[in-house]
């Protein structure tokens, strides 16, 4: 194999997951009625559970955001998966939902392949996962277009869907490297894309070293893969994407915000750090400073550089943050109950000393969106 081959393979998987090739058929043309496990019947197979259409990933966890809501609040945009057993592959669809139950749901684009998330693990700059990347499908400002990452063949790309279906959903990034992640210029009329040109580097310097043979080093785990793997942060690199004429160019400061992660401003070790546009702040932090398994209290800083705390067990497991439309009003999602069984929303007024809760429940609520005074959320319950 060429060093360029090889560098292509090490780009798109640094680390090998030993797998069997997956079949030439479309798992979408392969997935119909067979597919649909009967709920009625005595026995629920192995087969049944692999088949079940799925949204986003690891729903008990409330991991990432699943679905987006439109500008004007009308539908919802989401990307199912069915794993085909038949075929060793998915299928995945991206639907647009009415919200008021009026009409099926609308399927906007199908196909592509799975697409891989990935994470830095002791060192290691890129690490594949087995779980899915989060892909929330990003209305445009004017909800006339929905963009989302789509993989076909190997390369994960910027694609742009019709919300009403009436057009081919069309391939709009044609980049040398994946795509991570996109998001919309507030006058929509281009992307920013995230991408990471320095994995594909430094997999070419890998490869560059195997005539001559890899030296046994930090890069190497075994358990991981049989060659090198790269070592150190790894910084993304932005741009942006005309959709009116198709040019390419690195992105200004402004539209890099739109993808970097805002700057931390509460306490060292704070998480779910979540400003309100009234001007205050919360987070949770740790009960004990240094200890990594301790339970998180809820912290709201006010404008007078005041702090309201929860500390009680009512504001333990906590798992999401929003701030309400004027920003005077915290909600939260927890775990909660016997052994983190049950979950739950929480609702914090300003003004009032302590949370309430607002709901509880057994079942597993994921993605939840706050849309003015509502909740959207996907919910999933245990058939019995």
């Amino acid at each position: 194999m060429s060093s360029i081959l090889l560098a292509a393979a090490l780009s798109g998987a640094i680390v090998p997951i030993a797998k069997a090739p997956p079949s030439a058929a479309d798992p979408c043309l392969h997935s119909g009625a067979e597919l649909v496990p009967d709920l009625a019947a005595s026995r629920f197979t192995s087969h049944d559970q692999v088949s079940l259409v799925d949204i986003g990933r690891d729903p008990a966890r409330a991991a990432g955001t699943i679905f987006t809501l439109s500008p004007d609040r009308r539908d919802i945009a989401t990307i199912t998966k069915q794993a085909n057993p038949r075929t060793n592959s998915n299928c995945l669809r991206l639907l647009v939902v009415p919200l008021d139950g009026a009409g099926a749901p609308r399927e906007v684009d199908v196909g592509g392949e799975f697409i891989n998330g990935d994470f830095s693990l002791r060192g290691f700059s890129v690490v594949k996962a087995g779980y899915e990347r989060d892909n929330p499908p990003q209305w445009s400002p004017d909800g006339e277009n929905i963009a989302f990452l789509k993989r076909v063949a190997g390369s994960t790309q910027a694609w742009i869907a019709d919300p009403t279906g009436r057009t081919q959903a069309r391939q709009v990034s044609f980049l040398p490297i994946d795509v991570d992640r996109l998001a919309w210029r507030q006058d929509g009329l281009g992307l920013i894309l995230a991408t990471r040109p320095e994995v594909l580097r430094r997999a070419q310097e890998i490869a560059r070293e195997a005539p001559r043979g890899w030296l046994y080093d930090d890069r190497f785990n075994p358990q991981m893969a049989d060659r090198p793997i790269p070592v150190g942060p790894i910084a993304f690199s932005y741009s942006f994407l005309s959709l009116t004429d198709g040019s390419l160019r690195d992105a200004t400061d402004t539209e890099k915000a739109v993808l970097e992660p805002p700057p931390k401003l509460a306490s060292k070790g704070a998480s779910a750090e979540t400003p309100s546009v009234a001007g205050y702040l919360a987070w949770l932090e740790r009960k004990i400073p240094e200890g990594l398994l301790s339970p998180r209290r809820l912290v709201i800083a006010l404008r007078d550089g005041q702090r309201k705390v929860c500390e009680t067990g009512d504001c333990e497991g906590i798992q999401r943050l929003w701030w309400s439309d004027d920003g005077e009003t915290l909600f939260g999602v927890q775990f909660t109950g016997w052994a983190r069984n049950e979950m739950a929303f929480l609702r914090w007024d300003i003004a009032a000393s302590q949370p309430e809760r607002l709901l509880t429940t057994r079942d597993a609520v994921a993605g939840c969106l706050l849309a003015a005074r509502e909740f959207i959320c996907a919910r999933e319950q245990a058939f019995t």
